[in-house]
């Protein structure tokens, strides 16, 4: 699987991949490569009024009338790579 396919699942998934890139020097002083900063940030729809009742981020049972709707943003993963590859096992295991 490539970085653009897993990239593309997680955004169906309301998730948004955020790939930032540095130039550095790797562990051990055996040269300048390119490093990855990878955060994935999760959109969440809620209900304020069911999350302060119910706790939960919809209920039916929680009021009548119409809900309140907020979106929230929360971080699932983040972390530094040295190639793509690896980008690419770690995001995939976020699909499931």
């Amino acid at each position: 699987m490539s970085l653009q396919d897993v990239i593309e699942n997680l955004s169906k998934k309301h998730m948004q991949v955020k790939i930032m890139t540095g130039y550095m020097d790797t562990i051990n002083g055996y040269g300048w490569h390119t490093k990855y900063f990878v955060n994935v940030l999760k959109t969440v729809e809620y209900c304020e009024i069911c999350k302060n009742k119910t706790n939960t981020d919809y209920s039916d049972d929680a009021h009548r009338g119409n809900h309140r709707w907020r979106f929230k943003t929360i971080q699932v993963y983040s972390d530094t790579h040295y190639d793509v590859d690896s980008i690419v096992t770690q995001l995939n295991t976020l699909i499931v």
